[in-house]
């Protein structure tokens, strides 16, 4: 469970990432949320966007490549919970691991 204060503009960055856990769940506290999905190669899932307000929550594979920003000027108050819990150790490539 990550408690996240993201500034206004500021989240995941440029590249798209995936991690190695079966389910995201996102609730946003305060502020607005971006999460964007990349188009899968094989077809399988095309690119979304989800925007996420104050009280609204979402669950999502992670394994699809992601990133989120905050929206607003006032940033986001962001409750995550990743199950299961990451591995302790992780490849530490920028597209795999950057939040």
């Amino acid at each position: 469970v990550l408690l996240g204060h993201i500034d206004a503009g500021g989240g995941s960055g440029a590249e798209a990432y995936t991690l190695p856990l079966d389910v995201t769940f996102v609730h946003v506290i305060a502020g607005e949320l971006r999460v964007t999905f990349e188009a899968e190669v094989d077809g399988t899932f095309a690119g979304d966007e989800v925007l996420l307000g104050p009280g609204d929550a979402f669950t999502f594979s992670p394994r699809r490549k992601h990133s989120f920003r905050a929206e607003g000027r006032h940033g986001a108050q962001v409750l995550w919970v990743l199950a299961p819990a990451l591995p302790e150790e992780l490849p530490m490539r920028k597209q795999e691991l950057q939040a």
